[in-house]
């Protein structure tokens, strides 16, 4: 998905859908949406691109400024996660993910990592906006998921989140993507969401998987965000 901010520079970053129960929804990094700590620099405006079921392209605008209410969160604080029920037109293919999300997380063992995204082109930035295929970053699994990741330049312990070591294709854009993991045995499953990654050290951080299960579960619950409803 891409928005235009208001010095006309684009933004680029990735969503992803499951569906939970009879529901779709829509998950990405909620600093994508609300802007983080400066809104006034984001989109109040999204393009989603969607695959129609005649073949072709097309795109879905999605309004989004009744979301930079939200307050901003740290981190390693709070996940940074936006998941929020979606309708979608009929004529949509929807590629979702639940099949790959696990009951149960406390004994997996992953050896590797791959995350889907949309990544920002070097040279110009809104040439990807015009790919229609995801750029695939791989990684591996910066020991056990579920261990507490030392946060140096803090002096803090995050326990949202946990590090992947990446290759230099996980750019920009990615914040949002899914990320899916490898066990030794060849199993994948979902893993969390990429949001946030240092090209120069090559690391990614990766909401844990049972945050984005607990925040569905939430959405579900409670509804606490707005319906998006892009059907028509």
């Amino acid at each position: 998905m891409h928005g235009i901010k208001k010095n006309k520079k684009a933004t680029q970053s990735t969503f992803f859908l499951t569906k939970y129960g009879k529901q779709i929804y829509l998950i990405t990094a909620a600093h994508i949406i609300t802007g983080g700590h400066a809104p006034e620099n984001h989109p109040d405006t999204f393009f989603l691109r969607f695959l129609k079921k005649n073949g072709e392209y097309g795109q879905i605008v999605w309004a989004t400024a009744k979301y930079k209410n939200r307050s901003p969160s740290l981190f390693y604080k709070e996940p940074d996660l936006f998941v929020s029920a979606i309708n979608l037109p009929e004529e949509l293919i929807v590629n979702s993910i639940e099949d790959f999300i696990m009951e149960d997380y406390s004994n997996i063992k992953p050896v590797s990592a791959t995350a889907y995204g949309f990544s920002l082109t070097p040279k110009n930035k809104l040439d990807i906006i015009q790919n229609k295929t995801s750029i695939k970053g791989t990684g591996t699994v910066n020991g056990n998921i579920h261990r507490p990741v030392f946060l140096k330049d803090l002096h803090i312990y995050d326990s949202i989140n946990y590090v992947l070591n990446i290759d230099s294709s996980m750019g920009p854009g990615f914040s949002g993507s899914p990320v899916f993991l490898r066990d030794k045995d060849g199993t994948v499953m979902f893993g969390g969401v990429c949001i946030k990654g240092d090209l120069r050290d090559k690391k990614a951080f990766i909401v844990r998987p049972e945050f984005v299960k607990s925040a569905l579960i939430n959405a579900t619950i409670n509804g606490t965000l707005p319906l998006i409803d892009v059907s028509e």
